[in-house]
């Protein structure tokens, strides 16, 4: 228990300035154990420990120089990291043939690692400062001093070239964690169990215990695990250098060691901690990424329910088990997702022996039996099991927790299965109503019921605006980009974290990719029910809230001419939206002599020189202007735009530098 505490307070020291989740969840285990066993003397350690992880994670090595010697220690399609004078380096190289373990001199400028931040997207740079890499080269040049003599990278795709594409798919993504925009892992990750979906702990746990218990027949314990180790080595050299697998194979060898070399036996959360440990010391960076945290907050919570759950016996206490541990991990769950399914622990068991069978035939191909059809048939059961259960299955968009809730929230589920553990039934009722109730009012869209919102969404560069008045929304543009899709990485996550399950209307003001590029993904994957494109369409009504168009002029020679105009007013907060309309639209309204006066005006064109003129600044006379924007080799906002804006005092407020923008009224 002592070595835990320890191993926990290390483990947060660590993550105390970067992950407020795992700060929380791991604080919940800190209380849990040590409240009752921390002595003066080990809370003194404890404290000494604390702070070592926290000056520890302030540790940043940066060496400038012209060329950069070193190894590579991670490779994916369009880049690698390689570890250069203690640290650690982001290269960007597109289609790289770069495998871990080539030695390389890369000559290029280091800069600091800062990528495009959008809505609700995967956080590039949190993701590679997770991995101890702050800094960034563009090359000039890249000599080899030597090459791995292990292609793994060549002899993967070898490998998944022997599958249809969507098996291969899938094959990629359960054994080795190469995730791609097939319709198979589409489906798993509308189901929140994309994760179980890769080369997990639990997969490699299973066919070490399978290959040993098979070996255990004609050898003794010792060797059956040795061998059953070994045997799997090969294919741990394709998964490295996955947290899971590191924790896997530490775990392994203090246990053996344990078991076969130690007099004095160490208990199960000992050899946790001292696994966690180990890792930390190779890497603390480890601390920070998902999988290390997800797999020792699980293993540790997993160890305090069985010890909970002593007097439940056989399928009940797996169910249970399950169950309470999904719940406990909840919070981390809506962090990725902004979803809660009902449902999701009883997919994650039905679909996980259908995964277990189907690894494990792709794990025999890897090792040469040829017996590729069959994992082709045994992917169609998965695929129908998929289909059907995303027709039945029944989901909540949600916001993540606060860190002040995700706290409150596991401190209140721990006392419930405290109380159930020792069949005090009267308290665990009480804690058990305060959970079921506190779940409820998140996951209910109670705010919805009596807030309007006008929010500018980060989509870079490119403009989506959401009206939402009360429970009826409008959509306004879709942003776009060549990269990624908008609709899934930026949109449809922003749309779950606001508790919004339809677009009412979506309104497409032209046909700028920029504008429109994320529509076709947004309809296909979202609940859409009016499409709007057309001036003649016009007036629209939102929950009361009164869309009208103002740009009559269609057919113009310049398409950005023909963008929709759209004004409203929000809680006696007037708007108008400009699309990308230049001075010549602005000029006619102008002479139409309509009422332009706005609180807020979304700037057109995303603050190019060719819209935003003085004369309308003035007839519109907006306290605020917000400019929809992100990184672009057009110069936007132009400094004559920002200057004028200055000039008449107006607040200028930015995607790109502020991110979303919104407004909310009641």
């Amino acid at each position: 228990m002592t070595l835990l505490i320890l191993f926990v307070a290390f483990w947060l020291g660590i993550v105390l300035r970067n992950s407020p989740l795992a700060v929380s969840a791991i604080s919940v285990l800190v209380l849990t154990y040590a409240l009752k066993r921390l002595s003066k003397k080990i809370a003194v350690v404890s404290l000494l420990v604390l702070s070592i992880g926290v000056s520890i994670s302030f540790i940043n090595i940066d060496i400038k120089k012209e060329s950069y010697e070193g190894v590579v220690i991670e490779v994916t399609n369009n880049y690698y990291l390689l570890s250069s004078d203690f640290e650690i380096i982001y290269i960007y190289e597109k289609e790289t043939d770069k495998e871990i373990g080539d030695v390389l001199i890369v000559y290029g400028i280091k800069e600091k690692i800062n990528s495009e931040k959008i809505e609700s997207k995967f956080n590039f740079d949190d993701y590679l400062k997770s991995k101890g890499v702050s800094y960034q080269i563009y090359p000039k040049r890249t000599d080899v001093k030597s090459y791995s003599p292990i292609r793994v990278n060549k002899m993967r795709k070898e490998f998944i070239a022997n599958f249809s594409g969507e098996v291969g798919s899938l094959v990629s993504s359960i054994m080795f964690s190469r995730r791609d925009n097939s319709e198979i892992i589409s489906k798993f990750s509308s189901l929140n169990i994309l994760r179980l979906c890769s080369a997990g702990g639990l997969y490699i746990s299973f066919f070490l215990k399978v290959i040993e218990a098979f070996l255990k027949k004609r050898l003794s314990d010792k060797v059956s695990r040795v061998v059953a180790f070994t045997v799997l080595v090969p294919y741990f050299l394709f998964v490295f250098p996955k947290p899971s697998l590191i924790r896997i194979s530490t775990i392994f060898i203090i246990r053996f060691t344990n078991d076969f070399l130690l007099k004095k036996k160490l208990s199960y959360l000992s050899i946790i901690a001292i696994s966690g440990f180990s890792i930390l010391m190779l890497d603390f960076h480890f601390a920070l990424q998902d999988g290390f945290i997800i797999g020792y907050l699980a293993s540790i919570f997993a160890h305090f329910l069985v010890n909970s759950f002593k007097h439940v016996k056989g399928i009940k206490k797996k169910t249970l088990t399950v169950l309470t541990l999904y719940l406990f991990l909840l919070p981390l769950e809506i962090s990725y997702y902004h979803d809660f399914s009902l449902l999701e622990p009883l997919i994650q068991v039905a679909i996980f022996p259908f995964l277990l069978v189907f690894m494990l035939f792709s794990l025999l191909c890897f090792y040469k039996v040829p017996i590729f059809s069959i994992v082709e048939k045994l992917y169609m059961p998965i695929n129908e099991l998929l289909s059907f259960i995303n027709k039945i299955n029944v989901s909540f968009h949600i916001p993540k927790m606060s860190v002040l809730l995700v706290i409150v929230y596991e401190l209140l589920f721990i006392a419930m299965i405290y109380f159930a553990s020792i069949k005090l039934k009267p308290m665990k009722r009480i804690f058990g109503v305060i959970v079921t109730s506190f779940l409820t009012f998140y996951i209910l869209p109670i705010n919805n019921t009596f807030s309007n919102e006008v929010s500018f969404i980060n989509v870079g560069q490119g403009d989506s605006i959401l009206i939402r008045n009360r429970f009826k929304t409008a959509l306004i543009d879709t942003g776009g980009s060549l990269k990624y899709d908008v609709a899934k990485e930026a949109l449809i996550p922003y749309l779950k974290s606001k508790r919004i399950y339809a677009i009412d209307y979506l309104i497409v003001t032209h046909d700028d990719y920029d504008h429109m590029g994320a529509r076709d993904s947004l309809i296909k994957n979202f609940k859409v029910s009016n499409y709007v494109d057309k001036h003649e369409m016009f007036p629209l009504n939102v929950g009361g809230v009164i869309l009208n168009s103002l740009n009559s002029y269609a057919k113009e020679e310049n398409d950005n001419d023909n963008s929709l105009v759209i004004s409203f007013t929000v809680s006696k907060t007037r708007y108008l939206l400009m699309g990308d309309a230049s001075k010549r639209i602005e000029q006619k309204l102008i002479k139409e002599n309509i009422d332009l006066s706005s609180d807020i005006i979304k700037i057109g064109h995303h603050g190019s020189k060719t819209s935003t003129s003085e004369e309308f600044i003035n007839k519109v006379n907006p306290k605020e202007a917000v400019v929809s924007v992100g990184r672009n080799k057009y110069g936007h906002p132009t400094e004559e735009v920002i200057r004028m804006l200055e000039k008449y005092r107006i607040t200028i407020r930015r995607t790109d530098i502020e991110g979303t923008i919104t407004y909310y009224s009641m």
